[in-house]
């Protein structure tokens, strides 16, 4: 459930941004585009991208890639995500967040109860998933290069680092970079658990930092290396303006009518299938 090798493609979600509450003005409006390059041995070398957009207490959070937008709307402590490869909507709700991880986590530890049983051939496996239940780290800071590494025998961070324009916005930020990793653990099975992110999300936090650059990788018989780039901008361009209104038009027009989530998923799943 938990391997290397199903989370090949979902790591981008560890770096996307969404938000969780709204701040003052301006923590309210700025933007992130986000390039994700693959480094791995045979990986696909070509950039995957998101724009993410923060704005009046709300986020909205293209990937290119999907064909899929996430808009995270605080008042209302939901998720509604935009499928247009699919031509489907959903919502899930920050309690259902919570509910999916309980379970995962609870499948997770009997898993590792399994293995135990088999003995000596399951050991890295065991060691891997118990890593994500409670990611342990070595932990570096070069200030004056602005690099923090996380390192630890399984999954290893090294994060170029910048300040920000103000306290507002890295909270902003880091409280929606630890609701994208606990979504996306929902979002796509398989997934990793969203510990080990939200790790690093509280170093950077203590710091009152942001990442300009997140390089990842993950250790084991399926090695993962990715880079992920972050272009900031506390100026929203035209181009956001009319990409939150589109949204919002989409917003509305679906909203009253979104399907459950879990036949959402299920949806997606026998479409990408078929592909």
């Amino acid at each position: 459930m938990f391997t290397n090798t199903a989370c090949r493609p979902l790591f981008v979600g560890l770096i996307l941004v969404l938000s969780t509450a709204p701040q003052r003005s301006l923590a309210q409006e700025f933007r992130v585009y986000t390039s994700v390059v693959d480094r791995t041995a045979g990986g696909n070398d070509k950039p995957r991208t998101s724009l993410t957009v923060f704005h009046a207490g709300k986020v909205y959070d293209y990937i290119e890639s999907a064909e899929e937008t996430v808009i995270f709307q605080s008042a209302q402590n939901r998720f509604v995500v935009l499928s247009k490869r699919h031509d489907l909507a959903t919502e899930i709700r920050q309690d259902e967040v919570r509910r999916f991880l309980d379970l995962a986590r609870s499948h997770a530890r009997e898993l590792i109860s399994e293995w135990q049983r088999d003995g000596a051939e399951r050991r890295e496996a065991i060691a891997a998933l118990e890593f994500q239940l409670l990611p342990e780290f070595e932990v570096h800071d070069d200030t004056e290069a602005k690099l923090l590494t996380l390192t630890s025998p399984q999954l290893c961070y090294q994060v170029k680092y910048a300040d920000a324009p103000s306290p507002e916005i890295v909270q902003t930020y880091l409280k929606a970079a630890d609701w994208t990793a606990q979504l996306n653990a929902v979002l796509h099975p398989h997934a990793l658990l969203p510990d080990a992110r939200m790790r690093l999300n509280e170093e950077l936090r203590t710091r009152g930092v942001l990442p300009v650059e997140v390089d990842l990788r993950i250790e084991g018989s399926h090695p993962i290396h990715l880079t992920a780039s972050h272009v900031w901008s506390w100026k929203l361009l035209p181009f956001d303006r009319k990409f939150i209104d589109d949204r919002e038009q989409q917003l509305r027009q679906v909203d009253g009518r979104l399907m459950p989530f879990r036949d959402f998923q299920r949806e997606t799943l026998i479409s990408q299938r078929k592909r």
